[in-house]
């Protein structure tokens, strides 16, 4: 059975950032992948962004923090919250190569044993 992955992304208060991640996930060659946000206490108007987008793309979930937490406790958040079998940690200013999901999809399929992948950074 194939394994599913989730990409999870950490968010507070760069709702520009987040736009451009976003839209650099669902620009992937492969569609319909979960994708939860973890929106840290936001009052930038990020709340409502993610109200109307979940509306128009059913695979986007948001979770949002009534408090600010510390990043090390939405990082833990985003791991107790996931509903896949793997999960990507992404931040609200990363952006996402158009293959990378195929990339990981292929590798954890392929092989048994997959507890970490870590990749390389590339800067623009």
């Amino acid at each position: 059975m194939a394994k599913t992955l989730e990409i999870m992304i950490l968010t507070h208060n760069r709702i520009n950032y987040l736009k451009e991640t976003i839209l650099s996930i669902l620009s992937s060659t492969v569609k319909d992948i979960k994708i939860t946000v973890l929106n840290n206490a936001s009052d930038d108007g990020t709340e409502e962004y993610l109200d109307k987008l979940s509306i128009k793309h059913s695979n986007i979930n948001h979770i949002k923090h009534s408090t600010l937490i510390p990043a090390s406790e939405n990082t833990k958040s985003a791991i107790c919250n996931m509903t896949c079998d793997y999960a990507v940690i992404f931040h609200d200013d990363d952006i996402m190569h158009p293959q990378f999901i195929e990339a990981v999809l292929k590798i954890i399929n392929e092989f048994e044993d997959i507890d970490l992948i870590c990749t390389g950074k590339n800067t623009f």
